[in-house]
């Protein structure tokens, strides 16, 4: 089987959650001997640290050395004998020659819920084009289809394919994990854009005296740092950029994740937290409960007093909330994305 991948997430995002979507299923197509796998990319170097990891040769490499990654986001394809593949990493539409099958993968409807103007436009465009170009649909949760099709009421709901995404491996409970929380602290993951209410998170901590925040993710802004300073003091911690077994660490010492995003295409870390015995509190909304199951603490609605409750509930049945979560994490993986996406493929391809 030829596979077509495009790798332009690694130069729109230096890390992310498609990011690693997308290093996961190449690292593991990399290893298979009966696919054949060559990639668009521009001949330019990228600050994404999983693309550095890729141990993908020259010749790969389909060479586009005037490809404009924000400009050229249509792409002639060759032309094969035989069926093939081609799956962008984020919304890039080929220009179709025989024999090509089109795969798109929609992760979230984030920017219909929550962005207006330029960057909602470019967006919509480039989506409605690449699932206009597309023979088959994967959405990363049930969510995230039912959006799809909300949104696009004209596809036909057998082109849609639900693949979960995983965790890395790397994520599991330490046997030397210190657990006595001497500085008890919640851990905040990911980026914190307004539906992300990273706001709600501090407000808890200010509530809290005895927590400190720690939080995972980008630099501070001045403003978020001028708004740590005013609600915490020195009650907080920030790492930017730390690797998986630094996270690993946080999750195994954290009294919980807080997670009280509003919109989640998937939201890998709670599975991160799952696996490494890390409760957590998130908000009942878009995939949180799909991910979650009976796992974590979920709140109806983002209030102090129902977040300081779940603090209790966290409290008084740790050790239940932590097998429920190991329990739940077993349901994904990263191998099983992959089998069920390299199984679609040869279903297409067929």
């Amino acid at each position: 089987m030829r596979l077509l991948y495009d790798n332009l997430i690694y130069y729109l995002q230096k890390n992310g959650g498609i990011s690693t979507y997308w290093y996961e299923l190449t690292v593991r197509f990399l290893k298979e001997d009966r696919v054949f796998l060559n990639f668009y990319e521009p001949n330019q170097k990228t600050a994404n640290i999983l693309r550095q990891q890729l141990p993908i040769s020259k010749e790969q490499i389909i060479d586009r050395a005037n490809l404009f990654t924000l400009l050229d986001r249509f792409v002639k394809l060759p032309a094969y004998n035989k069926p093939h593949i081609f799956h962008s990493s984020y919304f890039r539409t080929p220009v179709k020659a025989s024999n090509t099958i089109v795969v798109t993968t929609v992760h979230d409807f984030t920017h219909e819920k929550y962005y207006r103007g330029p960057r909602l436009w470019l967006h919509k465009y480039l989506k409605d084009a690449a699932i206009k170009a597309s023979d088959c649909i994967i959405t990363v949760s049930k969510h995230t289809k039912n959006d799809l099709l909300n949104s696009y009421p004209h596809l036909q709901e057998s082109m849609v394919k639900v693949i979960a995404n995983g965790a890395s491996a790397d994520f599991q409970i330490l046997e030397n994990g210190d657990t006595d929380f001497k500085n008890p602290f919640f851990l905040f993951v990911g980026a914190r854009e307004y539906y992300k209410n990273f706001d709600f998170a501090v407000n808890l901590t200010t509530v809290c005296k005895d927590f400190y925040l720690y939080i995972v993710g980008n630099p501070l802004t001045a403003k978020e740092h001028q708004l740590l300073k005013k609600k915490l003091g020195n009650r907080f911690l920030v790492f930017p950029n730390i690797d998986k077994a630094k996270l690993n660490s946080l999750y195994n010492t954290a009294f919980c994740l807080l997670y009280p995003s509003s919109n989640e295409g998937f939201g890998i870390p709670i599975l991160e937290a799952m696996q490494a015995g890390c409760p957590f509190i998130a908000l009942h909304a878009s995939s949180i409960p799909e991910v979650a199951g009976q796992a974590g603490v979920l709140l109806q609605a983002l209030s102090i007093e129902e977040a300081l409750c779940a603090i209790d509930i966290i409290g008084n049945r740790r050790t239940e909330i932590v097998d429920k979560g190991l329990e739940q994490a077993k349901k994904f993986s990263w191998d099983n994305c992959f089998k069920e996406t390299y199984s679609l493929y040869r279903s297409l391809a067929s």
